[in-house]
């Protein structure tokens, strides 16, 4: 598509004549919207994201449309329990209780999806580990019975040589392998926990080559897998993973070589790749993502790092507060919902400090289009005081002078 080759200026204008052809095309409205964001033009992507959010489940806005939701991203947190202890995550300094998500209102929640399509995926991730709940195959079996797609996202570490045929045979949607330190030197990013980097490098290695076995043989696959890489460069964050250009060449040679080792022991045609000596394979590290295909349903994507709303800036940095409030679309396009059942509107709020209400009480349709829900969107439009969160996430890491 335009947009992917980057003609996102082109992309735009297609897009504009689709909707006016049909002005209730919600596909067309979200692929502007993510257009739009792309091009930084986040309140006009907002307003798209509303108009596909409407013709996509028929559900009215209450009250003023500008603080409608707009729904793109939906995460159900199975569990905020993590056997990792990374630098780079909040994980461990959460004040709230440790806890895992009822089956049976996991399953109320994707039904929900599946009936108001409120999402086109569901992720089933905000904090914790969600493969260590108990129910995780029963959980990815409901989601594809439903017709939902799932991004399962995992630090891969019980995906063992019992688990993972499990979740390949379930999983309808994306395992996104959250490979965040790729190499040894960095693994101790991931604190002290009771595995090896050995294992931990071989658990990810036998998951890309059991499913490139179900790629050899023909198999009708239902999934996919990213693997996922932090890259650290031009960015403020607390750790140093990826830092230039050649570090993340190695790291595509490493997973190009490996690939194609496997596709010479299963007599598989080789798959044309991205050459390692790529001018930059993350391009300055200045989008969100850069990916790379290394087979039929495998790609290698590097990964911006974040600081989890400046709760990870590295000292290096002081944080300098903006002059008025930013606007910030998590509100309108996230919707968390934790694994007590309450419900936040950030994908970056790792302790429920921005709570809209409770699923056990009420829809998510219902607790979206709520008067808190509403409160929180216009806070972001200057109409309220920032909650403490949004005031932390909207300032500025300033490095140091180091003279």
């Amino acid at each position: 598509t335009l947009r992917e080759l980057g003609r996102l200026g082109e992309a735009e204008v297609s897009y504009n004549h689709a909707i006016a052809a049909k002005p209730d095309h919600a596909q067309a409205h979200y692929n502007l919207g993510n257009t739009l964001e792309e091009l930084g033009k986040m309140e006009d992507s907002v307003s798209s994201f509303q108009k596909a959010f409407v013709h996509r489940t028929g559900i009215p806005s209450v009250g003023d449309n500008v603080l409608a939701p707009a729904t793109t991203s939906i995460f159900f947190e199975l569990t905020n329990k993590c056997n990792f202890h990374c630098t780079f995550c909040p994980s461990d300094d959460q004040k709230r209780s440790l806890g895992f998500m009822d089956l049976g209102l996991i399953k109320q929640l994707y039904q929900e999806n599946a009936d108001r399509k409120i999402a086109n995926k569901v992720h089933l991730h905000l904090m914790g580990e969600p493969t260590l709940h108990p129910a995780l195959t029963e959980i990815l079996r409901f989601g594809a019975s439903k017709n939902v797609e799932t991004d399962l996202v995992t630090n891969i570490s019980t995906l063992n040589e019992k688990n993972i045929p499990k979740v390949l045979n379930e999983l309808y949607g994306t395992l996104t392998a959250s490979h965040m330190t790729p190499t040894e030197e960095t693994y101790h990013f991931r604190g002290k926990v009771g595995l090896s980097w050995n294992r931990y490098n071989s658990n990810l290695r036998m998951l890309v080559r059991e499913y490139m076995k179900r790629l050899a043989k023909g198999n009708a696959i239902k999934n996919d897998i990213t693997i996922r890489v932090m890259v650290t460069q031009n960015t403020a964050s607390n750790v140093s993973i990826i830092a230039t250009s050649n570090e993340a060449s190695a790291i595509l040679k490493e997973w190009n070589d490996f690939v194609a080792e496997v596709e010479e022991e299963l007599k598989m045609s080789p798959f044309e790749r991205k050459d390692h000596n790529t001018d930059d394979p993350v391009r300055g590290n200045n989008h969100a993502s850069t990916s790379y295909l290394l087979q039929h349903g495998i790609k290698l994507t590097f990964w911006r790092a974040f600081t989890f709303a400046n709760t990870r800036v590295s000292n290096e940095f002081d944080l300098k507060t903006t002059r008025k409030t930013s606007y910030c679309s998590h509100p309108f396009t996230d919707i968390g919902v934790l694994w007590n059942g309450d419900v936040t509107l950030c994908c970056l709020d790792h302790d429920g400090e921005l709570k809209v209400g409770n699923v056990r009480d009420a829809s998510m349709e219902t607790v979206i289009q709520s008067e808190a829900a509403q409160k929180l969107r216009a806070s972001m439009l200057g109409d309220y005081p920032l909650p403490s969160i949004c005031q932390t996430c909207q300032e500025r890491p300033v490095k140091r002078d180091q003279s």
